[in-house]
């Protein structure tokens, strides 16, 4: 590393954060899409007022300056409510950004594992803002189709940077994109589920906002014991989620009730309104939904997802969307596979859209 190449470590108040929020601005000056995606409020994020330090969590963010000009950022974060999967203390290494530098990023990383390690937190995920509630893993493969909405991003070089600081792969994921042909099996297990007297209904946009709590409490039991999931407040969650239903359009996001009216699982779905620019037409309307998330109780019926992908695909048929990118999904080899064996000359296809990696060390 340069010998002008200084880390610094600081809190929220003070002088440094702002060279640390600049960071991001000099990483992607030259990207002509990053400054039309959605910007997460990062200083609100790592301010104390952020429920995370409430509930006993702690962070120390580090600065790379290159002769005074910022280069790299990372922030270590540590808390009760995050452990590994065999209960100990977990680590996270978050709000990464980097100049193509691996130098710089093996300083930064090591300063925080550092931090870390004085706390006696040896297992460490990254890249990780606080919990799998909001942003985490890199973009590792198909960089070249640009990001669908809502979607991570970052420079192809980031993984690489990650590795060359001595993280490896913890988990791979990949979202798939897959045309909305209508699917016997996707209907009969729709059929299915109704007959044992599951009930669909699609959200009611004008009540989004009025929806979260139903979306709160399916969420928190559905993904409990994920990869480094934590618990959140409802307050947090509110935060993150308020104003989604501006996304929405009506038949696409579904939820699925048992025969008393308690929620069983649900749909969470929306036009992908960044792909008229990735094929230069930015005018133009979209052809392709994003089903963010898919989740079913345990106890739900068998196939019930599915089912919620059947009500989906017709939807979305019946609007014009001609097909779904599955985004993020960790069960992604068992759609990519169902997509494959299911063609029989119906024009169901299905491919490896984008590739993802946490990683761990």
């Amino acid at each position: 590393m340069s010998t002008s190449i200084a880390v610094r470590a600081f809190g929220f108040d003070d002088d440094l954060l702002e060279p640390f929020l600049e960071v991001d601005r000099r990483v992607y000056a030259a990207d002509p899409l990053w400054s039309r995606l959605p910007q997460p409020d990062v200083r609100t994020q790592l301010s104390p007022h952020n429920p995370f330090f409430a509930q006993g969590g702690e962070h120390r963010a580090f600065v790379a300056l290159d002769g005074g000009a910022p280069v790299g950022r990372v922030v270590a974060m540590r808390g009760p409510r995050l452990l590994a999967d065999d209960g100990q203390p977990l680590g996270l290494v978050g709000f990464f950004e980097c100049v193509d530098d691996a130098e710089v990023a093996r300083a930064l990383l090591a300063a925080a594992r550092a931090w870390l390690a004085e706390r006696g937190v040896a297992r460490v995920l990254g890249p990780m803002n606080f919990s799998t509630w909001y942003r985490y893993r890199f973009v590792t493969g198909g960089h070249e189709r640009g990001p669908f909405l809502l979607e991570p991003y970052n420079p192809p070089w980031y993984g690489r940077l990650f590795e060359a600081a001595g993280f490896t792969p913890f988990r791979p994921y990949a979202s798939l994109r897959v045309s909305h042909t209508p699917v016997a099996l996707l209907q009969a297990s729709h059929a299915r589920c109704a007959r044992q007297g599951v009930v669909f209904e699609p959200l009611d946009l004008a009540q989004g906002d009025a929806a979260l709590p139903l979306f709160y409490d399916l969420s928190r039991r559905i993904f409990a014991g994920k990869t480094a999931y934590s618990e959140v407040s409802f307050a947090e969650f509110q935060a993150l989620y308020r104003g989604a239903a501006a996304l929405l359009e009506p038949g696409l996001s579904w939820i699925a009730r048992d025969a008393a009216g308690a929620p069983l699982g649900f749909l969470f779905a929306y036009p992908d309104l960044l792909e008229p620019a990735r094929r230069g037409d930015p005018t133009g309307r979209p052809e392709t939904t994003v089903l963010k998330t898919i989740g079913a109780l345990p106890e739900a019926p068998g196939g019930l997802g599915w089912a919620l992908c059947h009500l989906h695909i017709e939807a979305a048929r019946a609007r014009g969307y001609r097909y779904g990118i599955y985004a993020l999904m960790e069960k992604w080899q068992e759609l990519l596979r169902y997509t494959q064996a299911d063609r029989r000359g119906q024009g169901l296809t299905g491919e490896v859209w984008k590739e993802y990696t946490l990683y761990g060390v």
